[in-house]
């Protein structure tokens, strides 16, 4: 089956069979579920309205912030945000998380701490540009869920690019 035939499909319970069926399961989440699609992208599809929620979230965020290259780009969402689609990356995890020093110069974990600070809305001083830009695009947008990007699980690597992954869960999913 080709991609525009998956996507074709209209009834969102066959839609979600086929998937299941049909599909390798990546991930799943409370709300989602991530398909690899093929080679080179995946596939987030909503399990529950906030599912869709979530969608749609990452939809606004990476329209209004894609240009930081900050997000993983959505390459095509479902007018209902039923799916996302976006490229394949592989997620950080403890074996792979000296490439974050490498490419930050800093240590996920002090990326981590710094979000505790915002989290708990005490000022975090740092000399370090990416937490600087990362601190500042958070607090521009005023994210609750800050705790979110301190996971692992939410930073993937993209062709060699380190990329927020999973960037649905703000205050407008709940």
């Amino acid at each position: 089956m080709k991609l525009e035939d998956l996507l074709s499909i209209k009834n969102e319970k066959q839609f979600k069979t086929f998937c299941e069926d049909y599909l390798t399961v990546l991930g799943k989440g409370t709300s989602r579920k991530v398909y690899r699609l093929n080679s080179k992208q995946v596939i987030k599809v909503a399990i529950d309205d906030k599912g869709y929620v979530q969608n749609e979230s990452e939809c606004d965020v990476f329209n209004a912030y894609g240009e930081s290259k900050l997000f993983t780009k959505i390459i095509r969402n479902a007018e209902n945000y039923l799916w996302v689609i976006q490229p394949l990356a592989i997620p950080l995890n403890k074996e792979n998380e000296y490439l974050f020093k490498e490419i930050f110069n800093v240590e996920f974990s002090e990326m981590s701490n710094m979000l505790k600070h915002l989290e708990q809305k005490i000022e975090y001083k740092t000399d370090n540009e990416f937490l600087t830009k990362f601190r500042d695009f958070l607090i521009e947008v005023d994210w609750q869920f800050l705790s979110d990007f301190a996971k692992h699980d939410s930073w993937g690597i993209n062709n060699g690019i380190i990329q927020i992954i999973d960037y649905g869960m703000n205050n407008e999913a709940f």
